[in-house]
């Protein structure tokens, strides 16, 4: 399996996607942009996934190096959502339920 990264691009986006890169183009494995939303009265952000680009089914998207700003770990919270749509393992958070 592939790494999840979080990318951002020279455009704004913040894409979550599985990440190769091959010195001169990165390939995005089914990408989703993450948008913040509307929130439902309170104090935290809330965050959604759309597709990227929206306008596209293709599963996997080119980009040059030079179009992107930074790469860097999505937090788990992120992760773990991105996982349960694309059907990957869900890593299990620390916490111990009592």
């Amino acid at each position: 399996m592939m790494d999840v990264k979080c990318v951002r691009l020279i455009t704004g986006e913040d894409v979550i996607a599985e990440f190769e890169n091959d010195g001169e183009k990165v390939s995005l494995i089914n990408p989703v942009q993450v948008l913040r939303v509307p929130g439902g009265g309170t104090d935290q952000p809330n965050f959604g996934f759309i597709p990227f680009p929206l306008v596209s089914n293709d599963k996997t998207i080119v980009i040059n190096n030079d179009k992107i700003v930074f790469v860097c770990e999505p937090s788990e919270e992120f992760l773990n959502q991105y996982n349960t749509i694309f059907g990957n393992i869900i890593t299990p958070s620390s916490k111990i339920i009592i």
